[in-house]
């Protein structure tokens, strides 16, 4: 619950952050993309997990998630697109917006061929 609340809060400041780089060149993914990541940070510290287990999955849905409605937000305050609309600079930060959740709260990898015993 409170994985899913930081990043719904991260989401909102995020996307009305984000409603500046709408139409931009890169930064209208790039933007994004940051809102994904930080909402994600947000939702997995705030969680206390590392994105194991099912805690750490629906840790990651919930910050994939917020990222979306940031972003559906920046749309809506910059006005010039429509959140819900099937073209390619709507739907690429979408995209942008979820790969960087996705990717920050990806758990770590385990290390092969390390042994704790001595």
């Amino acid at each position: 619950m409170r994985g899913a609340l930081a990043a719904y809060a991260v989401g909102l400041a995020g996307g009305v952050v984000a409603s500046e780089y709408v139409g931009a060149t890169v930064f209208a993914y790039l933007g994004p993309f940051v809102v994904g990541v930080v909402c994600g940070g947000a939702a997995t510290r705030a969680a206390g997990t590392d994105g194991r287990g099912p805690l750490g999955t629906r840790v990651r849905v919930a910050a994939a998630v917020c990222a979306l409605l940031g972003i559906g937000l920046s749309f809506l305050v910059e006005g010039s697109r429509t959140p819900l609309s099937f073209r390619a600079d709507v739907l690429l930060p979408y995209a942008a917006a979820v790969a960087g959740a996705l990717l920050w709260t990806m758990p770590p990898r385990r290390r092969q061929g390390l042994s704790t015993e001595a």
